[in-house]
Parts: C-alpha cells; sequence; structure tokens
C-alpha cells in the first residue's frame, strides 16, 4: 500500500484510492471490473436480504409453537448448521427494520468496497426508535469502515448517552 494511504480510513480516502486503481487499469479490465462490481452487488444484496426473509420466516415460527413446536428454532439451526443466536439476530432486524430500508442500505457500498450485511443491522437494532443516531451511526460505520467489532463499540457509547452530531459522522 502506499505510503499516501493514512492507516485510518475514511469513505474519500478510500474511495480516491479505489478509483485511482480503476483509473489505472486498461479499458478491457474496467469492463470486466464494473462488471465483477454490479455481480458482487447483486449478491450481496440477495444474501442480505435472504437473511431479512429468513428473519421474517422466523417471526411466523415463534408466533405458532402449536404448528412448529416448542424448540422448532433450535432444530432448525442445527439442521442447517447454523447458530441460533444467529437465526434471532435475522429475527430482530426483521422485526425491526423495514425490507426496503435493509435493501437499499445493503447496497451502498463502504469506501473499502465492502458492504453493510444482515449482523451490521443486528448491532443497529437498538437504534431503531433513534432515527437520528441511527443515520449518524449508520454514516460513521461507513466513513470510517467501521468492523463488526468498533460497530458494536459505537452503538453501545450511543446507548450509555454519548450523542453523535453531524461533525462526528
Amino acid at each position: 500500500m502506499s505510503e499516501e494511504i493514512p492507516v485510518t480510513q475514511n469513505i474519500k480516502t478510500s474511495e480516491r484510492f479505489r478509483r485511482a486503481l480503476f483509473n489505472e487499469m486498461l479499458p478491457g479490465t474496467q469492463a470486466a471490473t464494473v462488471v465483477f462490481d454490479r455481480n458482487r452487488r447483486r449478491f450481496h444484496r440477495g444474501k442480505t436480504l435472504i437473511h431479512f426473509d429468513v428473519g421474517k420466516e422466523i417471526l411466523s415460527v415463534l408466533a405458532d409453537p402449536s404448528t412448529y413446536g416448542a424448540d422448532a428454532l433450535g432444530q432448525i439451526a442445527e439442521y442447517l448448521g447454523m447458530e441460533v443466536e444467529r437465526l434471532y439476530a435475522f429475527r430482530d432486524v426483521a422485526e425491526a427494520f423495514d425490507r426496503g430500508l435493509i435493501e437499499r442500505e445493503c447496497q451502498i457500498p463502504m469506501g473499502c468496497g465492502r458492504f453493510l450485511d444482515i449482523v451490521f443491522f443486528a448491532e443497529l437494532v437498538p437504534l431503531r426508535d433513534d432515527d437520528e443516531q441511527f443515520a449518524l451511526v449508520l454514516q460513521r460505520i461507513r466513513d470510517e469502515d467501521l468492523s463488526l467489532i468498533a460497530t458494536r463499540r459505537l452503538v453501545r457509547r450511543v446507548l450509555l448517552g454519548h450523542r453523535l452530531t453531524k461533525q462526528d459522522a
């Protein structure tokens, strides 16, 4: 990596760096990159929305234990080879957010090119009733390319009373 790129990334630096890389490519490589990026976005969007839809189904399963049984979610998790906590995270996101919001936000790349997925949205569930803080935290995640752990810490700080302002985001 070039010395010009700071260790602490922000969306402007990362996006500028990515654009510079793109501009150095031959036209054929640029065309292939555009196709790859479009497919990667479609894949990521699809995966995130499938997890959201699974969360909606989990709500139905938990709402009707007489049909599905008391340990239905545990059985489903075991069958799928997933931790039950992950399924509960899918449920929490589906219960807290509108599908349109998830669909829109999961398609916006972070500065480093990564996308937010269902586990990031699960960390944001406690902020669902505070539109301003939700938006500011979301912006900060993108601007600083925050990891999941850093996102969790930021959400905790907000929940403990640290109010983000537009200057923070």
